[in-house]
């Protein structure tokens, strides 16, 4: 399985939203547990996380933390011969379509998860009350979209973990080694990818020499 193709949604196809969950390297979060310590509650301060399927800790009702909206057709609009809308789940004329006949596609957004590891730091009720968060725990019109303060802390967004192209990619030690060094040396974001896509660009280019290399001894075999 081509991972970098698999894990990106393609409208088109029947499952087009069903995903496998990859799984990941017990290592890489022994070593982020190594670099920034467990918390009080006994869970680690970053933390590794299929975004697929994360559920947001700040919501008062489950809903993915890392959402996309995917917008996909789910049938056409046409007109009936007595003038009302009809729908159709395909292209198929319709027994009671007017002619000539017109359909218009309906689309329908749907909320996904996104399909990436992403490493998590964890935040202190503490430091959320200094900050002021969950204060305004309900909307305009008085429902609770918010969970009150949670005691045990949330976790926020660290480090996505992909490609230079923004595809898929595992959570290997080269990713670890650029996460220690935003948590040692307080580099960014930014230059910790950047670190990471010179090492991509670098071993894509070893492989395509060792391509090279093995046409001309290919050629030399052959003269």
């Amino acid at each position: 399985m081509d991972r970098k193709t698999y894990y990106d949604y393609k409208l088109g196809s029947g499952d087009w939203w069903r995903k496998d969950v990859p799984t990941a390297n017990p290592a890489f979060q022994r070593g982020l547990d190594d670099l920034a310590g467990i918390n009080p509650f006994g869970k680690p301060v970053l933390r590794l996380s299929w975004a697929g399927t994360l559920l947001h800790d700040y919501t008062e009702k489950p809903q993915l933390k890392y959402q996309i909206t995917a917008r996909h057709i789910v049938g056409y609009d046409y007109i009936k011969t007595d003038g009302t809308i009809g729908f159709s789940k395909s292209m198929n004329l319709a027994k009671d379509a007017k002619l000539p006949w017109e359909f218009q596609p309906r689309f329908e957004n749907v909320p996904l998860g996104r399909l990436r590891w992403v490493v998590e730091e964890w935040e202190s009720a503490e430091s959320l009350r200094e900050k002021g968060r969950f204060t305004k725990l309900h909307d305009e019109y008085g429902n609770k979209i918010l969970r009150d303060l949670p005691g045990e802390g949330v976790y926020n967004h660290y480090f996505w973990i992909q490609t230079r192209d923004g595809k898929y990619r595992d959570p290997d030690m080269q990713v670890l080694t650029a996460i220690q060094a935003m948590w040692e040396y307080d580099i960014s974001v930014r230059e910790a990818q950047a670190g990471l896509d010179a090492i991509e660009f670098n071993n894509e280019r070893t492989i395509i020499s060792g391509r090279e290399a093995k046409s001309v001894w290919a050629g030399l075999a052959q003269d």
